[in-house]
Formats: structure tokens, C-alpha cells, sequence
């Protein structure tokens, strides 16, 4: 194959990360690759280079997606300087992670517009083109928070769940034009974005990974990889996840998000490894504290008509129950009841038994019971069954900002524990 007669990768985001791993895999499948970047110059020119060692043409360019104008200049310069796009992929994003109710408008729209707009924008500027080839591949890196969604990132969860919702419709559109539409959706991934966090953060998290270890771009490229090639040929339209196994990951991604929201907020807090109970006078035991303190959560549905309903996140201490009916009056609603397993755990983020009592999906509403608050000290599950937290009060209360409301009744048949003398002090 020479030069003139390369196919010819188009890759935004393709300077770091996942976007790197493409364009070097790309061209060392034979690809001209054309990139661009938003800032780190040197970054990119050493890209360039090193894609041009593997053999193949690479061209390297300052790109806002978030502006049309700017991605059609690329692809533009990159149709005169190396050919026909046959290949686009999108994987520039970014995070601005918060709960929504501390979410600022900026960090939503920044998230959406790079995230979201920029796939739109070079879709848009590559498609009539192959159109008229009647050839062409698309592949959108997405993201398992946009299958899951993840607590403290309404704005990313909500853009690549966007990705998703797009490239089916594009491959429904251009399908006749034999072009191809699909996605990847990766879950932890070595990057420069999880290099951030501490070793021991990710090492709890990769726990709750059934393959017990984070993915690596190299592999994620592979599958871009796979999906721009021939043997490809009849997949259009489809979501690839590449996460190491979606059941335990989801309950990972909201024990990250708690950890990282309890450290931005220099929150005082601790964490007890124990067996795996979800069971709270079974847990309060195994990690050694009065039932009271235990904040037990279960997602409730509230009717506020006979067709419409909401959810609401019920706090309240271990050795306490909920009140429907309190809870229902609390949410302006009829009446009230418990959500199906399925609605709780997609809710909540994390499996029954292991909710925490953070509210961080749009449509969870979080009311705490006030008596829970009487304690100085929570003890919770952290989002997994073999490990929990001791979060101070006072921090809980700046972290998550809850509603609060007397919606719980004595619980009768909830087993006393005492604390035993000389216990140490929680945090």
C-alpha cells in the first residue's frame, strides 16, 4: 500500500489518553491519521512524530470541537493534506464532576459542549462526504456513565449518554450509504485522568471490577480498531462496553465518587473493611457501633397523582423505620411506597444494601430522618458490602446537603447494640 493510496483516520481528542492509544494503533494498522488537539503542543507534535516512525502520514492540529467552524477547518486541511476521511473517530472530553446541586452552569454546558457538540461537530463536517463516496466509519467514544450514569456527574453521564442516543440515530440514517455508526463505552481506564487519583483509591475500586483491574487504552484501541476494519463490516449502530464487567463497576463508580466528593470537602471520615453484610444491625456489629448511628437507606416511590410518581432517597437511623405516609406528605405525594430492587439499585448507583445516603441522580430527591443527625459520627455503607464509612456529621451535612424531616417510626423489631466500653473513638 503506499502513501497516496492510505486510508485516512480522522481522531479529535487524540493527543492523550484513549485518543493517543487510537492513533498510534491506527497507524500502525496502516492508517494516514490525522489528529487534533486543545493545548499541549508538545504532546502533539510528539504524536506526529511518533505516528510518522510507525511508517504513515500524521498531521497534527490545534482544534476547539466545540466550535464548528473549527472542526471544518481541520477536516478540511486534513482532506487537502492527506485525502478522504474513510475513518472518524471522536474522543475529546473532559470532566467537571460536582452533585448537581453544587453544579454551576459553566462547568454543565463545558462538559456538554465538548463532550456532546464536538462528536455532533465532527460528524457533521465528515459526513457528506463519505455520503457521497457511499463509504465511511464512524466510531464516538462514549463512556459507561453513559450506560449507568454516575453519581456527581449528571453533566458527563448526560453527554455520552447523548454520544449513544446520536450514533443509533446516524447509523439508522446512513446506513444505506454504507457507513457505519458505533460506539465505545469504556469503564476505568489508565489514563492521565485516573493517574490522579490515589493508589489506594483505585485499588478499592478496581476490588469491584470482576476482572479486578483497570482497563488499558492499548485495549480500548484495539476494539476501535477492530470496528474501523472490514471484519467489522456488518456492525453498525451497537455500544460496545470495554469495562472489565458492568455489574461490579457500577457499584465501583459511586464508591470512587464518594471518596473523591468526601476529599474535595476535606471531610473527616474513615474507612471499616469487614465482611460482606448489607444487613444494618449485622453491619452496625461488624464495624462497632450504637444501631442508631447506622444511616439506612432505602428509595422510595411517592405518588403525587395516580400518574405520575417520584423518588425519594428515605434516610433514617439503623434502628428506626421509615414512614410512608411521613415520607409521602414530606414529598407532596398521595401516597407512598417501596421501589422495585432494580428501580433502587439504578437510582442509588450500588447494589441493596450498600446505598449510601448521598442523593446525587436528578431524580432522587434525599430527605434524612433529624434524629439521624444527633450523633456526631454516620456509619454507612460506602457503596460496596465488604467496606463502610464513619463520615462526621457535621461533614455529611456540608457534602450532601439533605432535606430534613421527622419521616421514620421506632422500629420494634430492630436489634439493640451496645457500644462496647473502651471502644475507640470513630474517626
Amino acid at each position: 500500500m503506499t502513501e497516496n493510496t492510505a486510508p485516512v483516520a480522522l481522531v479529535s481528542g487524540g493527543s492523550r489518553g484513549i485518543g493517543r492509544a487510537v492513533v498510534l494503533r491506527l497507524a500502525a494498522e496502516g492508517y494516514d491519521v490525522s489528529f487534533c488537539y486543545q493545548s499541549n503542543e508538545q504532546a502533539a507534535l510528539e504524536l506526529e512524530k511518533e505516528a510518522g516512525e510507525l511508517g504513515r502520514r500524521a498531521l497534527a492540529v490545534r482544534v476547539d470541537v466545540t466550535d464548528a467552524a473549527s472542526v471544518r477547518d481541520w477536516v478540511t486541511r486534513t482532506e487537502s493534506e492527506l485525502g478522504p476521511v474513510d475513518v472518524a473517530v471522536s474522543s475529546a472530553g473532559i470532566t467537571r464532576d460536582n452533585p448537581l446541586v453544587l453544579m454551576s452552569d459553566e462547568d454543565w454546558h463545558s462538559v456538554v459542549d465538548t463532550n456532546l457538540d464536538g462528536v455532533y461537530h465532527v460528524c457533521r463536517a465528515v459526513i457528506f462526504e463519505m455520503m457521497k463516496r457511499k463509504s465511511g466509519t464512524i466510531i464516538n467514544i462514549s463512556s459507561i456513565a453513559g450506560v449507568y450514569g454516575n453519581a456527581t456527574q449528571a453533566n458527563y453521564s448526560a453527554s455520552k449518554a447523548g454520544i449513544i442516543g446520536f450514533s443509533k440515530a446516524l447509523a439508522k440514517e446512513v446506513g444505506r450509504y454504507n457507513i457505519r455508526a458505533n460506539v465505545v463505552a469504556p469503564g476505568f481506564i489508565e489514563t492521565d485522568m485516573t493517574a490522579e487519583l490515589a493508589e489506594k483509591v483505585k485499588k478499592d475500586a478496581a476490588k469491584n471490577i470482576p476482572l479486578r483491574r483497570f482497563g488499558q487504552a492499548e485495549e480500548v484501541a484495539d476494539l476501535v480498531a477492530f470496528l474501523a476494519s472490514e471484519r467489522a463490516a456488518y456492525i453498525t449502530g451497537s455500544v460496545f462496553q470495554i469495562d472489565g464487567g458492568p455489574d461490579g463497576l457500577m457499584t465501583g463508580e459511586t464508591y470512587l465518587r464518594l471518596r473523591a466528593l468526601a476529599d474535595r470537602h476535606g471531610a473527616r471520615y474513615r474507612l471499616i473493611e469487614h465482611a460482606p453484610e448489607g444487613r444494618t444491625e449485622a453491619a452496625s456489629a461488624l464495624r462497632g457501633h450504637a444501631l442508631e448511628q447506622s444511616a439506612k437507606c432505602l428509595v422510595v416511590t411517592v405518588r403525587p397523582t395516580k400518574r405520575t410518581c417520584r423518588y425519594v432517597l428515605a434516610v433514617v437511623p439503623g434502628d428506626r423505620r421509615v414512614d410512608l405516609a411521613l415520607v409521602a406528605e414530606c414529598a407532596g405525594g398521595r401516597k407512598a411506597g417501596f421501589a422495585d430492587r432494580e428501580t433502587a439499585e439504578r437510582l442509588a448507583g450500588s447494589v441493596s444494601g450498600s446505598i449510601i445516603p448521598f442523593s446525587f441522580h436528578p431524580d432522587l430527591e434525599l430527605i434524612v430522618e433529624e434524629d439521624l443527625l444527633r450523633s456526631d459520627t454516620l456509619f454507612f455503607n460506602a457503596a460496596r458490602l465488604d467496606l463502610s464509612m464513619a463520615l462526621a456529621t457535621e461533614d455529611y451535612l456540608r457534602m450532601a446537603r439533605p432535606r430534613i424531616a421527622r419521616i421514620s417510626e421506632p422500629d420494634s423489631t430492630a436489634a439493640v447494640f451496645q457500644q462496647p466500653a473502651g471502644a475507640p473513638s470513630p474517626l
